[in-house]
């Protein structure tokens, strides 16, 4: 290379090319004024020797990333020119597959090779920090004058030297950290070094690695910060107050014989015992002492205690069913990884299990079951997290086993948000049409066996989990609920969205969330339901009746899932802002056949209707359960008679499908006036035109329909119908005697057409009270509005002529 430091490079630009397929590196004027070559190409290889070795990889990603995406990119590289140092935009276009081109940008001349080596060097030996570099003998390469400054030791002192000449050679950190640097983990700790004098000075410590290529070297940096205080002091004051429950194992037998006399015929006794790794070493002291701080208030759950050697050993009192079992170890374990002592990613914590009358039916079965589960086969044990579990009993060790596998499956989906979204259709019977959907979790798992949603939903809610899944099925079911509505062809078609209550922090502000993602989606608000189940509802807890409370005073609807499940109650009913009710299947199976549940059913469908509530049955499954609940009078029908489950894209046939069901079964929509609806009995297509279309945008439109809205934000402006437009247009259009003038009146807006003199109700309003006002009026048009003011439709006198007939006599 010839280029001097005379050359000025700066703020210079420079065209180049590169052929993928011969490798070749095109700028003539930059190449020529590195090599003095006027043929302007070298081969890529040449170039890459130029360029700083750690950004090399920065460029091929860059290459590739432009090629990909067809669009322009770039990046700032250092270039190597001689023994000096320059800053470059290197800009990239990904012409073709084969092809690339672009410029590059002389930015700033850097520091050249030995002035930046001789900065850092400062740096490092004037660094705040003390920072001693050893290679993979563990011997000091180096160290800063902190090390002179804290501890007297000179750098040359130092140098060559084994690091343990700075500390207790016979002290277990050091052993752990020593362990550490071989296996290259990461440590860190407080740590006692010592004094030229031979006074201990303590520090926290932590260690990182780094791997010098050229001559293939592992170099460990220490890094040390002088601290005030002994650690061991303080884990002396929490030896006193944290102390173990027995120290041998006679004491740990018979800890166990007194807890056998507090368990009750509900609950079961375990006994396990616990290995513990950090930095590869076992049961240490250090962790010994962290098992105390960390489970110190939560003695009365599990006991603690040495047996010979150090082994950890414990005791716990928990229900008998296998997943409180499995959660009160994986609570304790989360609290012991959790300690701030501890990096937790160089913590392994592996247990054995062996529970008293399932596999153990004295002292030393428990004792030797429950070592013998520890020391199985890692391939045996469950892997949770980065711990692991066995029970000596190899059928809880499978069904705790199950769970984490579905645990672990539910957080990836949530975290990829990989939950799918399916809906049932619920039909009314007033006119054998489908009025709403349930959104229902959907999760498809590659995993060998099976499980059901409600096993999932169960685990979740465990797992504190159900929050992140309720939010994604409700976010995901509101986003389709437009076109989902135009598929099963209701314009007003009716949502329901299940909601745990399993009372947390999170599932509270959940709720909250999806109030707020229904307002934002501007779909009217009471075509939304929540479904709550009867357990959580009747809970008397105050925090659910008041959530319950705050939704419908937002205009929600909300219904009481699996209802006759086991918590019915007459007098909560009676309490509660309910709209809905939703028969639990279990009731509607056999119904046809049971004159109690046909009794029972009867008995809570009229005291609802006395509620003005509504009465959805699910589980519907035969023609003959279906004439036995209209029979009842029942509102609304849920179950695979009508429709599965299915996604959005699936659903595409289900109202021909459903046609074809009430077809063949000769149904017919029944009469009774409880079961009417307002928003039934809108117009289903109503076309909708902005204020400022023009006349000759919709006069087609008006030809075949009655009337035309005009919506401006989803609220009513007016409605116009063929009477508005034949007032206002010419009668000579589209005649041989048109004019210039009588084309004009076509040019009219909306606004000007529109009639603004109507009536409006909400979807509340009494059935009598619209039959009422269409005898009074009946040309006029009865517009539909949510309790937010949208739009919902519009009621004409066609749409109430039958019920006129049929319930005008009725009416008061």
């Amino acid at each position: 290379m010839l280029l001097t430091k005379n050359s000025s490079l700066l703020n210079k630009n420079f065209d180049w090319k590169l052929d993928l397929h011969s490798k070749q590196f095109e700028s003539k004027e930059l190449v020529n004024i590195i090599y003095k070559k006027n043929s302007g190409s070298i081969p890529s290889s040449a170039l890459t020797t130029l360029i700083d070795e750690h950004q090399i990889e920065q460029l091929k990603i860059k290459i590739k990333e432009s090629i990909r995406n067809k669009k322009p990119t770039s990046c700032n590289l250092i270039l190597n020119l001689d023994s000096e140092r320059f800053l470059v935009a290197f800009n990239i276009i990904g012409t073709s597959d084969s092809e690339i081109s672009g410029e590059i940008t002389v930015l700033k001349r850097l520091l050249d090779t030995n002035q930046e080596s001789l900065l850092l060097k400062e740096i490092f030996y004037h660094a705040e920090r003390m920072l001693i570099i050893c290679d993979d003998k563990m011997e000091v390469l180096t160290s800063n004058k902190m090390v002179t400054k804290k501890l007297g030791f000179k750098n040359h002192e130092t140098i060559g030297q084994p690091v343990n000449i700075l500390f207790n050679k016979e002290d277990s950190k050091y052993k752990e950290l020593i362990h550490s640097c071989n296996t290259e983990k990461r440590w860190n700790g407080n740590i006692e070094l010592f004094d030229t004098e031979g006074k201990p000075v303590p520090f926290e410590l932590n260690t990182s690695f780094y791997f010098y290529k050229k001559n293939h070297t592992k170099l460990c940096i220490l890094h040390l910060t002088p601290v005030d205080f002994f650690y061991d002091a303080v884990v002396d004051t929490n030896f006193k107050v944290c102390s173990w429950a027995w120290e041998n194992k006679q004491q740990f037998f018979d800890v166990i014989d007194k807890h056998k006399e507090l368990v009750n015929n509900d609950e079961c006794m375990y006994v396990f015992m616990m290995n513990t790794f950090n930095a590869g070493i076992k049961n240490s002291n250090k962790l010994n002492m962290i098992i105390r701080q960390s489970l110190a208030d939560d003695t009365t759950k599990i006991k603690y205690g040495l047996l010979n050697n150090n082994q950890i050993s414990g005791i716990c009192i928990s229900t008998k069913i296998i997943k409180d079992i499995h959660k009160s170890i994986t609570a304790a374990i989360d609290k012991i990884a959790s300690n701030e002592n501890i990096f937790e990613s160089d913590l392994k914590i592996d247990v054995g299990i062996s529970i008293f009358g399932t596999d153990a039916s004295n002292n030393t079965e428990l004792l030797g079951h429950s070592a013998q589960a520890l020391l199985s086969k890692p391939d045996d044990k469950i892997h949770y997290n980065n711990h692991r579990i066995c029970y000596y009993d190899k059928r809880v060790n499978s069904i705790s086993n199950k769970r984490v596998k579905l645990q672990n499956e539910l957080k990836k989906a949530i975290q990829n948000n990989t939950i799918n979204v399916a809906y049932q259709p619920i039909v009314s019977l007033k006119n054998l049409k489908i009025c709403s959907v349930e959104a229902l979790a959907r999760f498809e798992f590659s995993l060998p066996f099976s499980y059901s949603v409600q096993e999932l939903i169960d685990i979740a809610e465990d797992a504190d989990l159900i929050d992140k899944i309720d939010s994604i099925i409700a976010k995901k079911a509101i986003s389709e609920l437009s076109q989902l509505s135009e598929v099963l062809d209701n314009p007003n078609l009716g949502l329901s969205i299940n909601h745990s209550m399993v009372f947390t922090k999170n599932n509270s502000e959940n709720l909250t969330k999806t109030l707020a993602t229904i307002k934002e989606s501007h779909i009217d608000i009471s075509r939304i339901t929540i479904e709550l189940t009867e357990s959580s509802v009747f809970s008397n807890n105050k925090s659910v009746v008041s959530s319950i409370h705050k939704i419908c005073n937002e205009g929600l609807k909300v219904s009481i899932d699996d209802f006759g499940s086991g918590y019915t109650s007459f007098d909560n009913l009676t309490k509660l802002p309910l709209n809905v009710i939703k028969i639990d299947k279990e009731i509607t199976k056999g119904v046809d056949t049971d004159n109690v549940k046909q009794k029972m059913l009867k008995m809570f469908t009229n005291f609802i209707h006395l509620l003005n509530g509504q009465i959805v049955v699910e589980g519907v499954e035969t023609i003959s359960e279906l004439n036995t609940l209209e029979q009842i009078g029942v509102d609304l029908i849920q179950g695979y008679f009508f429709c599965k489950p299915k996604q959005l894209n699936d659903h595409t046939n289900t109202p021909s499908e459903i046609c074809k069901i009430i077809k063949h079964h000769n149904l017919t929509p029944t009469s009774n006036s409880n079961n009417i609806s307002i928003t039934n009995l809108c117009i289903p297509h109503v076309h909708i035109v902005e204020p400022d279309d023009r006349i000759q945008d919709f006069l087609s439109i008006l030809d075949n329909d009655r009337v035309v809205a005009v919506v401006k934000n989803n609220k009513i402006q007016g409605v116009i119908t063929p009477t508005n437009t034949d007032r206002l247009i010419s009668p000579y259009v589209d005649t041989d005697a048109e004019t210039s003038r009588d084309r004009l009146t076509l040019s009219k807006r909306a606004h000007q057409v529109m009639d603004k003199e109507y009536a409006t109700c909400t979807t509340d309003i009494p059935i009598n009270k619209l039959l009422v006002h269409f005898c009074i009026f009946p040309n006029s048009h009865m517009i539909v509005e949510g309790r937010n003011g949208i739009f919902l439709g519009l009621i004409t006198f066609n749409e109430v002529k039958s019920l006129i007939l049929d319930h005008l006599p009725l009416m008061e």
